[in-house]
């Protein structure tokens, strides 16, 4: 139920909620790499760098072989390059 909120929410680019119900699905799951993802996309758009990356680190270590784990990660990363350095 948390999750799902924290992904209604997102969609409707209710970050800082959406962040909130995540992390409280953490609470609940706290090796949950989908709601670790979840909460690093959601740091992303608050343009929160170290916070986002931290999650979506840790979920690509727990999960090495998901590739929609890697790609969230991988978007992230790109995401705050282009912010940050301009496009290359």
């Amino acid at each position: 139920l948390w999750a799902n909120m924290g992904v209604a929410l997102r969609k409707l680019d209710k970050q800082e909620a959406a962040l909130a119900f995540t992390r409280r699905a953490l609470e609940l799951q706290p090796e949950n790499t989908s709601f670790m993802t979840n909460a690093g996309n959601c740091l992303v758009a608050l343009d929160r760098k170290d916070e986002a990356l931290a999650y979506h680190e840790t979920a690509a270590r727990l999960s090495p072989d998901d590739f929609n784990i890697r790609l969230n990660y991988a978007f992230a990363l790109r995401e705050f390059l282009l912010l940050h350095h301009g496009a290359f």
